[in-house]
């Protein structure tokens, strides 16, 4: 299976994406990069390297641009975000994981939440996994965040599916893979595992911490308890 890093940026972040790819280039054997809205003065200061393929799009995809590449079956897909630093073992853990559950049909990821079954849009009705934080085991959750996730190529939701979550991909993301049969796992780590670069603006306080309620009708479709894959809970409280 080969290994392939997927990845939406923009020139806001110029700034961190290439301590981004050096965190994790040499794990992966592709790394695709989408650059909204990059000049080409831009795209000069960016890293060459040789697993490294840079697009500019014909319009701005936002964060929705890490699914317009077709992902093959043999493929494991590491969607990632341009703002965090991976370990030298992010990928083999991830793998690792996967490979340990009683399914391929999972996707395996950092940043977990699991919503109360009975959220109506409020915080506290949730549980977040943050990536950054410790977490003793794996759980399943009911969402994962795409910027520090895995799964196999042919589970990846269709980018036309995906085209109009701007800035909300992770709601969008977690419903396609209720629809569709795919369980969702946060893996445990220890605190500071996976670490945010702390850029200026971030789609959460930006944008999610605002609109979310805008999103809820999605989020009941797979929000709670009672919607997770029972016989794979019961195989990862064994793991």
């Amino acid at each position: 299976m080969r290994r392939i890093g997927q990845i939406a940026t923009y020139p806001g972040r110029i700034g961190n994406l290439p301590a981004m790819l050096e965190s994790v280039g040499s794990q992966l054997d592709e790394i695709h990069v989408v650059l909204n809205q990059y000049s080409a003065a831009q795209r000069r200061r960016l890293p060459k390297l040789a697993n490294v393929d840079y697009l500019v799009p014909d319009e701005d995809l936002k964060d929705t641009g890490k699914f317009l590449r077709r992902a093959g079956a043999n493929e494991y897909v590491f969607l990632m975000d341009d703002d965090l630093i991976f370990p030298a073992d992010y990928v083999a853990t991830l793998i690792e994981a996967h490979q340990a559950l009683p399914s391929a049909r999972v996707a395996v990821g950092v940043h977990g939440v699991i919503y109360s079954d009975l959220f109506e849009g409020a915080a506290p009705s949730r549980f977040v996994a943050k990536f950054d934080k410790a977490l003793a085991k794996p759980i399943l959750v009911n969402q994962l965040g795409t910027g520090c996730l895995m799964l196999r190529g042919d589970l990846m939701p269709p980018f036309e599916f995906m085209r109009s979550a701007q800035r909300f991909v992770d709601v969008r993301f977690a419903r396609y893979c209720h629809e569709n049969g795919i369980g969702m796992l946060c893996v445990g780590r220890a605190a500071g595992w996976v670490q945010d670069q702390e850029p200026e603006e971030s789609i959460f306080e930006s944008y999610t911490r605002v609109h979310h309620g805008e999103q809820l009708g999605e989020i009941l479709q797979f929000a709670g308890f009672g919607k997770l894959n029972a016989k794979l809970a019961v195989a990862v409280e064994r793991l």
